[in-house]
């Protein structure tokens, strides 16, 4: 016995206001998410950033590499474990331009 009695054809409703969706990051973007993802590397380590990430090894590798690209997901996961907002990472405010926040390096001091 059948569930239903008369076949059914669902379709989704696009009307011309729904926007269309872009998935990918621009290319300034996708830097800025290499360079969030390579300062969570030196802090966190690169053994244990795939497991804080909740992500693939592979997919942390390969979205620090210039001839991939990183997913949006993986910014907001960047974001997420930083602790601050996914536009910081995207514009490229988090992490500051200057000395590394963890080591220092890139600092000039006066003599």
């Amino acid at each position: 016995m059948s569930v239903l009695r008369y076949k059914i054809k669902w379709e989704k409703h696009v009307t011309e206001a729904t926007p269309a969706r872009r998935w990918n990051l621009s290319p300034a973007e996708q830097e800025n998410v290499r360079r969030a993802i390579r300062t969570l590397r030196r802090q966190y380590g690169e053994a244990k950033l795939p497991a804080l990430l909740n992500a693939n090894p592979n997919t942390v590798k390969h979205a620090t590499e210039r001839r991939r690209k990183p997913s949006p997901l993986i910014a907001i996961r960047a974001a997420r474990l930083a602790g601050v907002t996914v536009e910081d990472v995207l514009s490229g405010a988090w992490p500051a331009a200057g000395p590394c926040p963890m080591c220092g390096r890139g600092l000039v001091t006066a003599m």
